[in-house]
C-alpha cells in the first residue's frame, strides 16, 4: 500500500501545478532547517538582585520540571548555570519552577516556544532574576534580533498551532600526614577575615558576632547574603568552596576551621608539587586513597 502512494506521488509530482511543488518543497527545506536549529536543551543562569543595584549568581538552588507525569530537578552551578533537556522537539512552551532559598516557595517562569528558538538561533542564554520584592522571580527579558530565519520560525508555530532542608555541622576532615600546627599569625589573620566578611554583609557588627553565630541560618541571615559571605571568602583566599560544603557549616566557627584547613591542604599541595585545581573532586584525586580529605556533614 505504501509503495504504491510512493509510486503515485513521484510519477504525479512533476504534473501538479507549479505552486503546490514549490510550498512542497519550502515545508521540506523549513523542516529540515528547524531539525537542525531546534534546541535539545535550554541554557540559561540564576542571578539575584542586591540593594547596591547589581547582580549575584544565585548558587546551588533548585529548578524543577515536569516531564512526561514526572518531576525532574536540577541545581544551578557555583556560577549561576543550569540546563534543562527538551524532550520533545515540537515547538512548546515550557513552565520552570524556580526556588527562592529565602521565602521557601517555589515561582513559575515561563518561557515561549518563540523565545526558546530565538536564544538558540542567536546562541544566548535565558536569565531568571531572582528579587526581594514582587514578582520576586522572573525571566528577565533581553534584547533579541528578529531575524528572517526566526519570523518564519515563529509563523510556523502560530500556523500550526503548536501546545504542547539542610544539614549542619560539617567539617573537613584532613588526614595526620597533611596537619601543620597553624601559624598564630595566619590563624588569627583568617579569623578576623571571616568575622568581618559576615560583619560586612550581615550589618552586624563585629564585636557582636561570636563563634556560635548561625552563620548559614536563614533566620539571622538571607540566601543573598551567605551567597555573598561565600564569595566574599573564596575571593580572598583563592579557593572555591563547593556548595554542599558551606550549605553544611553552621556556625561562624565551622566556616573559620573550615577555612583554615583549607588554607593547610593549599599550602601542603604547593609544598609536594601538585597541582592546584579549583573543584573539589580534582583535588581529592590528587591524592593517594589513603590521603584523600573528606568533608563529613
Amino acid at each position: 500500500m505504501f509503495t504504491n502512494i510512493e509510486k503515485i506521488l513521484v510519477s504525479k509530482f512533476d504534473q501538479m501545478p507549479v505552486a503546490v511543488r514549490v510550498i512542497t518543497y519550502l515545508i521540506i527545506l523549513l523542516l529540515f532547517v528547524y531539525l537542525i536549529l531546534s534546541p535539545k536543551f535550554i541554557d540559561g543562569k540564576i542571578v539575584a538582585k542586591v540593594d547596591s543595584g547589581g547582580y549575584l549568581d544565585y548558587r546551588d538552588t533548585q529548578i524543577r520540571i515536569s516531564m512526561e507525569g514526572r518531576q525532574f530537578e536540577v541545581s544551578t552551578t557555583n556560577k549561576g548555570y543550569w540546563s534543562i533537556p527538551l524532550m520533545s522537539l515540537i515547538p512548546h512552551k515550557v513552565v520552570l519552577d524556580v526556588l527562592h532559598q529565602d521565602k521557601k516557595v517555589w515561582y513559575p517562569v515561563i518561557i515561549k516556544a518563540t523565545e526558546i528558538l530565538s536564544h538558540r538561533i542567536q546562541g544566548k542564554d535565558f536569565r531568571i532574576v531572582i528579587d526581594k520584592n514582587d514578582p520576586y522571580v522572573f525571566l528577565e527579558t533581553r534584547n533579541i534580533n528578529s531575524t528572517f530565519p526566526l519570523k518564519i520560525l515563529e509563523a510556523i508555530v502560530q500556523l500550526f498551532g503548536f501546545k504542547p532542608s539542610t544539614a549542619y555541622a560539617g567539617e573537613l576532615n584532613l588526614p595526620p600526614s597533611m596537619w601543620r600546627t597553624p601559624d598564630p599569625f595566619q590563624e588569627n589573620y583568617i579569623r578576623e577575615t571571616v568575622f568581618n566578611t559576615v560583619s560586612k554583609f550581615t550589618g552586624v557588627p563585629t564585636v557582636l558576632i561570636t563563634e556560635e553565630f548561625p552563620l548559614f541560618s536563614n533566620s539571622t541571615t538571607t540566601y543573598i547574603q551567605q551567597i555573598q559571605i561565600v564569595n566574599s571568602i573564596e575571593n580572598e583566599f583563592k579557593f572555591i568552596i563547593p556548595d554542599e560544603h558551606w550549605k553544611n557549616l553552621e556556625s561562624v566557627a565551622e566556616i573559620v576551621d573550615y577555612v583554615q584547613k583549607r588554607v593547610i591542604l593549599q599550602d601542603y599541595m604547593v609544598e609536594q608539587g601538585l597541582n592546584t585545581p579549583s573543584d573539589w573532586p580534582s583535588i581529592q584525586q590528587s591524592f593517594p586513597s589513603n590521603q584523600i580529605p573528606i568533608f563529613t556533614d
